[in-house]
């Protein structure tokens, strides 16, 4: 592998760095963790803000485990890990309070257990964080090559596409409305 060749699991573009502390010597130095820059903590700060407003204390303890594992060195593949994990638990927690009959399902039903909620929230989180982690190299060094060049654009054609992204908003506006609404 060339020294310029993206390395899995590890975040590029980051400027060097320069410790408040000096580096412990050669024969005690720890493995190699990148330093954050000031904009990756404002982003980062900003990212678990939007997790808070979310899910809720749920939602910023997920986002402190992904930065635990950004910042242990640990590969991005543990989050993919806690993220399945996290949404294989969904069905479980459904089915030990209990599979509802017709008559009890309502927006009531969503407020009165949100265990299943906070894990696919955490799950998403874990392992959109860890494919985004471990793809950042690869996307990093294709947006800096000369192949990406104009497509044919989307599928079906770019108005098609808007009027289907249009139609998506639009239902999961309605839908949290009639949520809120119930």
């Amino acid at each position: 592998m060339t020294e310029d060749a993206p390395v899995p699991g590890v975040l590029g573009g980051a400027e060097p760095h320069h410790p408040l502390v000096p580096d412990p010597p050669v024969g005690q130095r720890r493995a190699s963790v990148p330093r954050p820059t000031r904009r990756a903590v404002l982003i980062w700060l900003a990212l678990t803000a939007v997790a808070v407003a979310l899910d809720g204390v749920v939602g910023g303890l997920a986002l402190v485990v992904v930065a635990a594992v950004v910042l242990a060195g640990l590969s991005p593949r543990v989050l993919g890990a806690l993220g399945t994990v996290s949404l294989l638990l969904v069905p479980l927690a459904i089915f030990i309070r209990g599979v509802p009959d017709g008559s009890e399902i309502s927006p009531a039903l969503v407020t009165r257990s949100l265990i299943p909620h906070h894990l696919t929230f955490a799950g998403l989180t874990f392992v959109s964080a860890g494919a985004l982690i471990e793809l950042w190299p690869h996307l990093e060094a294709w947006a800096a090559s000369d192949h990406h060049h104009a497509s044919e654009g989307p599928p079906l054609g770019t108005i098609a596409g808007v009027i289907v992204v249009a139609v998506v908003a639009v239902g999961a506006v309605l839908a949290c409305v009639a949520v809120l609404q119930a």
